[in-house]
């Protein structure tokens, strides 16, 4: 029997966006409300800053210095529906933009955008929606981002697009908006949200919270996106020396270290008992669990198994097929002592011919049973040398990525042959998402004439709609 699973972007902290048809009202609302209690604080630059715990909407501020600033008539936070709606004047430059939008206090969350039809209007309105978030009562810092002018991802699926017309779409000289003015709401711009969620789907199985201690009172810090400018990536300086004035703000990640993965309960039950069980079998050393929260496990002699004693001692073989980021999901599975062994094949591209050759070696040579296949960042990276159609195109100057049509089939040719699945009923297929990347300056490369050599395609808006298409493709098999 075929099984394929597609693994969720639920413990990234940068969950791409999901696009869905929501109630038009609900999603509007009543602009105008009268605040009859409210909640008086300061931020933690100073500022006051004033809810009211009775009011459906809250209007926030717009950033005067958008690259869409002039376009934007309102942005608002509507409680009734659980969503931040942002309002584009008709005419505006970029009336269908991919957006992204994150929530940060407690917890974190990302808004899951759609656009609102309307009737009566030529505006168009996006609302990001986080009803189906796990998250707790209280302030959020809200960051709210336009990464291109034209939503030619997977938003544009929500916008009536024919689909075959949206896999074809080539996006080479989509451009970037300015990733240093690219922040829609202004500074320092909080919410208040009244009660809690408690997730649906993946989101529901786990999020990540704070560390420190918290109130619902807390102001959290502004948790600004970081950026990568020129001259900033690691390979333009050395590791032992220290980082670039001009880099150090803008790429500053440290508040993601404030945070950590929390568990549902009855996720950490089925993990905390599938443990003791292999305990017995196999005496795997384990740390007590601690509230909702995994501790570290030890599997100490992971590094001297070979495939032939964990066979002899029934444990399962997962490869784990891609480049840098399963590398480190290696050392990271090995840290939690799951009870399997893993071994890691590096692979660039979703070329299928050569991923399905490495499944079979691996079944036959190292009893692999589980296979974790993470690629596609190579396919629209910088050092994409792959043209359209499973040919090498050496010349820089034509370095094109891989559209959504040809991954999409490669893909799916992968999950979709049915030898793999012949070689054992035992066999399975993992699809891992797609990372993203910090915002730089080769992703903001763009324009038919410009040399695309050092180009890079990873923004939020492709990477969302590869993931979308491992979904897809695994939903399908």
């Amino acid at each position: 029997m075929k099984t394929a699973v597609v693994i969720s972007a639920v413990l990234s902290i940068s969950i791409g966006s999901i696009w869905v048809k929501r109630d038009i009202d609900a999603m509007l609302g009543d602009i105008v409300s009268s605040p009859f209690a409210s909640i008086n604080t300061v931020t933690p630059m100073g500022h006051e800053i004033k809810f009211s715990t009775t009011s459906t909407v809250q209007n926030l501020e717009i950033n005067p210095d958008s690259v869409i600033a002039s376009d934007v008539l309102s942005i608002w936070h509507n409680v009734t529906s659980s969503s931040i709606c942002v309002r584009l004047k008709s005419g505006s430059r970029c009336p269908r933009p991919s957006l992204v939008g994150r929530l940060s206090g407690k917890t974190v969350a990302m808004l899951e955008w759609s656009m609102v039809k309307q009737f009566n209007s030529s505006d168009t309105v996006h609302c990001g929606s986080y009803s189906n978030a796990w998250i707790d009562r209280g302030i959020y810092f809200v960051e709210l981002l336009i990464i291109h002018c034209n939503g030619f991802g997977v938003m544009a699926l929500d916008d009536d697009v024919n689909w075959k017309d949206w896999l074809a779409y080539n996006f080479v000289n989509e451009c970037l908006e300015d990733m240093f003015h690219n922040s829609i709401a202004a500074n320092e711009t909080y919410v208040w949200i009244p009660h809690d969620y408690n997730g649906s789907g993946d989101l529901a199985k786990g999020r990540w919270v704070l560390r420190d201690k918290y109130t619902p009172n807390y102001v959290p810090p502004q948790w600004i996106s970081r950026r990568q400018p020129k001259n900033c990536r690691p390979d333009l300086y050395q590791y032992d020396i220290t980082i670039p004035d001009q880099c150090i703000e803008p790429m500053n990640n440290s508040h993601v270290d404030r945070y950590e993965f929390q568990w549902r309960r009855t996720e950490l039950l089925w993990m905390s008992e599938h443990l003791k069980q292999l305990k017995a079998n196999i005496g795997l050393k384990l740390e007590p669990l601690e509230d909702n929260y995994i501790k570290e496990f030890t599997y100490g002699y992971h590094h001297k198994i070979t495939s032939n004693v964990a066979n002899s001692m029934n444990l399962t073989m997962v490869c784990l097929l891609g480049d840098l980021h399963s590398w480190f999901m290696l050392h990271t599975l090995y840290s939690f002592g799951l009870g399997h062994h893993f071994l890691y094949f590096k692979v660039h591209w979703t070329d299928p011919i050569d991923i399905l050759k490495l499944i079979r070696a691996s079944y036959h040579q190292h009893q692999c049973t589980s296979f974790v296949i993470g690629v596609g960042s190579w396919s629209i990276g910088a050092r994409s040398e792959r043209a359209f159609v499973n040919q090498r195109e050496m010349n820089p100057l034509k370095k094109r990525p891989v559209l959504f049509k040809q991954f999409y089939e490669d893909m799916a040719k992968i999950v979709n042959d049915k030898s793999i699945y012949q070689l054992g009923n035992d066999v399975k297929i993992y699809l891992r998402n797609v990372y993203h990347i910090p915002l730089g300056d080769r992703t903001s490369i763009c324009g038919a004439q410009k040399d695309l050599s050092s180009k890079d395609w990873r923004t939020t808006t492709v990477i969302d709609s590869y993931n979308y298409l491992i979904g897809k493709v695994v939903n399908e098999a």
